[in-house]
């Protein structure tokens, strides 16, 4: 039994040999194509909102969250995740953070073309009330808002293979201060076997931002992941990423999942490479399954900034749910 199971795992490598080559060909054109932008010298990025996690169950597993294809969540780490979707997908997630910071996201993923094609819709939104003064030195309450809509295409090239691309409109608002952007997501899913997927992208491909008169780069970045589900029944899911930003450091995430039931999920994860050490650069979560939505929460903790709570709400219709 073993020597079979090995080897029907192993086939998983041969029979989609093919596709492997299509999966480096496009993972050598995402790194190329992010050279220009990796080109540049350190300093701040613009729009820095959008490197904010997105999704209490991708927030509890490290952001290690690339190679994983399901909700709608996934459509702000790779555009192409959705690809293998056969059913509609609603993603929403509420976060408050340190200093009266909100953070917001609303997801809409659904297949297109007899299940082939996929398209997504996606909306990020981060606001802090503020008072401002005036001339008269009153003070005035405003509220100062980035925001991004994204919209999503990704196509199965091949059954286990889907290609995606994202465009975003982008636009940041401090005070009576306004400032306009775009950019394009592209990115790679590959499903090698029911157990085994992985995953890239690059993020935020676009022009300078400019904000009165200064313009910054926006926040590129390159990533890579892993998803392989353990155990027999497949109810332990570990995952792992690697990115690279534009500006600032590398970083790794890694990621664990695991469903006693159906109904529940319990999720950990742990992040190396950021300004966050021990306790503080751990992620924690767990979600409570209906027939078919799901409440998420994630925990981060944030010793000198404040901890973070995370909380999300998924509901699926129509199809099946996609595995990974």
């Amino acid at each position: 039994i073993a020597v079979n199971s090995s080897t029907k795992w192993m086939g998983g490598f041969w029979e989609n040999g093919p596709l492997w080559t299509y999966f480096l060909l496009v993972l050598t054109v995402l790194i190329f194509a992010s050279r220009p932008a990796m080109g540049a010298s350190a300093g701040t990025t613009g729009a820095s909102f959008l490197k904010i996690a997105v999704g209490p169950r991708a927030a509890a597993m490290g952001t290690a969250y690339t190679a994983v294809a399901e909700e709608a969540y996934a459509l702000h780490y790779n555009p192409a995740s959705i690809g293998l979707t056969e059913r509609w997908d609603l993603s929403a997630m509420h976060q408050d953070q340190f200093g009266d910071i909100m953070f917001d996201y609303f997801g809409l993923s659904a297949p297109a073309f007899k299940g082939h094609s996929a398209w997504g819709l996606s909306f990020v939104r981060l606001a802090v009330e503020d008072y401002a003064r005036t001339e008269n030195d009153d003070g005035v309450k405003v509220i100062n808002a980035d925001l991004a809509l994204t919209a999503t295409y990704a196509h199965r090239i091949f059954k286990p293979l889907s290609l995606g691309v994202s465009a975003k409109m982008i636009k940041q608002n401090l005070f009576q201060y306004t400032a306009n952007g775009w950019a394009v997501d592209f990115g790679a899913h590959l499903k090698i076997n029911p157990r085994l997927s992985i995953g890239a992208s690059i993020l935020n491909i676009g022009p300078k931002i400019t904000f009165i008169s200064i313009g910054d780069p926006l926040p590129t970045t390159v990533r890579v992941g892993g998803a392989f589900k353990l155990l027999p029944r497949g109810n332990l899911l570990a995952t792992m990423d690697y990115w690279l930003p534009l500006l600032e450091d590398d970083g790794l995430g890694i990621g664990v999942e695991y469903r006693p039931n159906r109904f529940v999920a319990l999720r950990g994860g742990y992040q190396v490479g950021t300004e966050f050490t021990g306790f503080n650069a751990s992620t924690y979560g767990l979600t409570f399954n209906f027939e078919n939505f799901g409440v998420e929460y994630a925990f981060v903790p944030r010793e000198k900034l404040g901890d973070i709570h995370r909380a999300g709400l998924n509901v699926s219709f129509g199809g099946k749910k996609p595995q990974v």
